[in-house]
C-alpha cells in the first residue's frame, strides 16, 4: 500500500537479520535503496551484514558514502572507527 516507505523496508529487513536470514534482510534495505538511494539506515545495515561476513572493505566504502551525506551520523562514524582501529590493531 506504501511502496515507498523506506523505513518499513529497512525494519523487515532488521526482521530478517534477527531472524538470521541476512539474504532477506540484504534483499530488503536493497530496496529501501531503490526508493532512496541515501538511505542511510540502509546504507549502514548493509555495512554490518558486510562485516559480519569479514568484508570489511565493502562496509567501509558503504559507511563513506553514509558520511559523506550525513557526517553527523552516529551509528556509522562509530561502525567506522571501528573498523579504522581494527585495522590499525592488525597492521604491522
Amino acid at each position: 500500500e506504501r511502496p515507498n516507505y523506506t523505513d518499513c523496508f529497512s525494519r523487515l529487513g532488521k526482521i530478517a537479520e534477527i531472524k538470521g536470514n541476512n539474504n532477506f534482510a540484504s534483499a530488503w534495505y536493497i530496496e529501501a535503496l531503490k526508493v532512496n538511494p541515501r538511505h542511510a539506515d540502509s546504507w549502514t545495515n548493509l555495512a554490518r551484514l558486510d562485516i559480519g561476513s569479514h568484508d570489511l572493505g565493502s562496509a567501509q566504502k558503504k559507511l563513506e558514502r553514509v558520511i559523506k551525506d550525513a557526517p553527523t551520523d552516529g551509528i556509522s562514524n562509530i561502525i567506522m572507527g571501528n573498523i579504522y582501529f581494527n585495522s590499525a590493531r592488525w597492521s604491522p
